[in-house]
């Protein structure tokens, strides 16, 4: 009897230890979408939703002109390199790029995904053709991206809790708000309203009742955004993102 209780408490140790290596301390959490981008040799936004088992590739074409640093020049994202700049333009959040993954992510990635019905699409469904001033023929987002993001990429488990979300933008930066609440949104959160504050901060804060700080989607947002979260007096489901100095 003695060693079937060691047997199991060696067990239930080395099950601790695999979720801490694997999921405390990588970047997914095992219940919200997995996105991953790619712009080594491709411009590509693979993502699995671990609730439904379903998962998209989405295929950009290399001479897509997007935003460059702080909204200042554009790039071609084939020739960027920059996975950030490719979410900041689609609107979107995301767990890693290809190249950068925690090891840890690697294999939830690698083991995840196989378990994904996978189905690939043509990004330009979205995109309109365009030309430079040296008459180079490029592609650009069109209006109906936005809608199409939060049909494509936003997670069950996250529109399933309802949040309201509240954007507080204490930077004077203008739009920033607004870039930040398309994001939230395409998550499946809902944005009921975007503001500016002069009560400066530094980085971001997400606040929300303490019963509410356990939610998926209050994770999701200090997890993705790398903000600190702060207990306010808010109703249940209800949420505020602080937008500070970076």
């Amino acid at each position: 009897m003695a060693k079937v209780l060691v047997l199991v408490v060696l067990i239930l140790g080395l099950g601790f230890s695999v979720y801490y290596l694997v999921f405390a301390r990588g970047v997914w959490d095992g219940r919200v979408r997995f996105t991953v981008i790619d712009t080594s040799d491709k411009v590509e936004v693979a993502s699995f939703d671990p609730k439904t088992s379903q998962g998209i590739k989405i295929i950009f074409p290399k001479n897509w002109l997007i935003g460059g640093v702080d909204g200042k020049g554009e790039w071609l994202a084939g020739q960027a390199d920059r996975p950030d700049l490719v979410a900041d333009e689609l609107g979107i959040l995301y767990t890693a790029a290809a190249k950068h993954m925690h090891w840890q992510d690697r294999v939830l990635w690698w083991y995840w995904g196989r378990r994904a019905a996978w189905r690939e699409v043509d990004g330009t469904v979205w995109m309109i053709k365009a030309r430079m001033v040296d008459g180079a023929e490029v592609w650009r987002l069109d209006d109906t991206w936005n809608a199409a993001a939060r049909d494509l990429l936003a997670s069950e488990a996250v529109l399933e809790e309802r949040l309201s979300v509240t954007v507080v933008n204490t930077t004077g930066e203008p739009g920033l708000a607004a870039r930040e609440a398309q994001k939230i949104e395409n998550t499946g959160m809902r944005v009921v309203a975007t503001q500016t504050s002069e009560d400066k901060i530094s980085g971001c804060q997400v606040r929300s009742s303490k019963q509410s700080k356990s939610k998926i989607g209050v994770k999701l947002l200090v997890r993705s955004l790398g903000c600190s979260w702060r207990e306010a007096d808010l109703g249940e489901g209800e949420v505020e993102l602080f937008l500070g100095q970076r």
